[in-house]
């Protein structure tokens, strides 16, 4: 099993950022880009890579968006709000993959499956390191399998604990107990 310590923190400063219109057209600006991922660096090639991590909040939404291209496989973004988590989500009983992590517990998830979002969402990784529970949330996922797609997601705060600090980071994984294959940010151990 690979041991994932890609996540990266973000503090969140007392300044408002702006809203996004959750509609699948990425309206984020150049600078709340907080990830730019290597290009062609997927193990399975340019039709399962991850290509830009987008970042932005106002008080009551956290809003993230993902730049990728996707082909029969799952896009998963892990959150670390340091309130508890797991350090595994191989045991999951919902999205598991081979995927552990150093450094961080992430205690959500969101994800999709072949570029549909009714295939996923958002969940609470529960402590018991199996069950999770569905989060409410706003998300738009634009673009169809093997080409370029722009996934957007607003989350109340208060629907994950109001956190001063936030860890994330976005996998390509092939089905259930299956490893990644592209990380943000760049991980040497994805091959």
């Amino acid at each position: 099993m690979r041991k994932y310590s890609i996540l990266i923190s973000l503090l969140f400063i007392a300044s408002t950022y702006h809203s996004i219109d959750v509609d699948g057209v990425n309206d984020f600006s150049a600078d709340e880009r907080i990830i730019n991922d290597s290009y062609h660096d997927s193990y399975w090639g340019s039709q399962n890579e991850l290509k830009n991590l987008f970042l932005t909040w106002t008080a009551e939404t956290l809003f993230i968006g993902c730049e990728y291209t996707l082909n029969n496989n799952a896009l998963l973004i892990f959150l670390d709000t340091e309130d508890g988590g797991i350090s595994n989500a191989n045991g999951l009983n919902w999205y598991p993959r081979d995927v552990q992590f150093s450094g961080a517990l992430p205690d959500y998830l969101i994800a999709l499956w072949n570029c549909d979002l009714s295939l996923g969402g958002v969940r609470k990784l529960n402590s018991d390191g199996i069950t999770t529970t569905p989060v409410s949330f706003l998300g738009y996922n634009s673009g169809v399998p093997g080409n370029e797609n722009f996934l957007e997601i607003g989350i109340p705060f208060s629907s994950i604990g109001n956190p001063e600090k936030l860890m994330i980071t976005a996998l390509i994984c092939d089905g259930d107990h299956s490893p990644a294959a592209d990380g943000m940010p760049d991980d040497n151990s994805i091959r």
